[in-house]
């Protein structure tokens, strides 16, 4: 968990705007979660890139759902990535996800994001920097440069 509090606060902005962290499952989740709450950090809990092709919107959700009961004192924000597979976003949507990412062709995102609105639900595009604690040392990542202090802009 040290790590993890050490990689929230590090990236913690002073409006405490929600850190944008990469999640593989509940245990990544409660030390997110963990850290967070240590921190006084508000999080945006990306799931792994096209998650919601090899595991699903049910998986996503029963995590999200444990973590809201085991951390309500958390302010936490979850998303689901969908790879580029609109037809991923829209089960994900029809399953009760209330935010997806989508990337892909432009058009499609479009009718996917209208979709959405309709639902009350959300598309959003992936984020420029994803905290991801299994990035090997010396690996010239956005997270290396968030490691570090360095901006790539």
């Amino acid at each position: 968990m040290a790590h993890f509090g050490a990689m929230v606060s590090q990236g913690k902005s002073s409006a405490n705007k929600p850190r944008a962290v990469l999640f593989r499952g509940i245990a990544d989740a409660r030390d997110w979660c963990e850290a967070a709450r240590a921190t006084g950090t508000n999080l945006e809990l990306w799931s792994f890139p096209g998650a919601a092709s090899s595991i699903g919107p049910i998986w996503f959700e029963e995590i999200v759902r444990a973590i809201s009961d085991e951390f309500p004192d958390v302010s936490v924000t979850a998303v689901l990535d969908c790879g580029d597979e609109p037809g991923r976003a829209l089960a994900a949507l029809r399953q009760g996800v209330t935010i997806v990412a989508l990337g892909g062709k432009p058009a499609a995102r479009r009718k996917v994001a209208a979709i959405a609105e309709q639902a009350g639900a959300t598309v959003v595009s992936r984020p420029r920097r994803v905290l991801d604690p299994r990035t090997p040392p010396g690996v010239a990542t956005p997270l290396a440069d968030l490691r570090t202090g360095r901006s790539r802009r």
